[in-house]
Order: structure tokens, then C-alpha cells, then sequence
């Protein structure tokens, strides 16, 4: 499993504490492809 994916499973686990969630969310810009771009979109429309 890619770096990005994890981040994206953390983001997405409501479990998760916020600051857990905040950090992964930020180190996702650090990635430049079409799932992480969808997931970002989707994370944003969602909330």
C-alpha cells in the first residue's frame, strides 16, 4: 500500500483523533495524482 493511501485511510477513519486527520490531509499535497487529487476534492465537498 502507497504512502498516500494510508493518509487517505486516516483521513477518511472517524475514529481517528482531528490532529491525526489534520496532518495526514496536509501531507496529502505533497502528492500529485488522480486519486489523491479525487479524495482531497471529496473530503472537502463532504464537509
Amino acid at each position: 500500500m502507497e504512502r498516500w493511501e494510508k493518509l487517505i485511510q486516516i483521513v477518511k477513519d472517524e475514529s481517528a483523533r482531528f490532529d491525526e486527520r489534520d496532518d495526514a490531509i496536509i501531507d496529502l499535497a505533497e502528492f500529485n495524482n488522480n486519486e489523491v487529487i479525487e479524495a482531497l476534492f471529496n473530503i472537502a465537498k463532504n464537509n
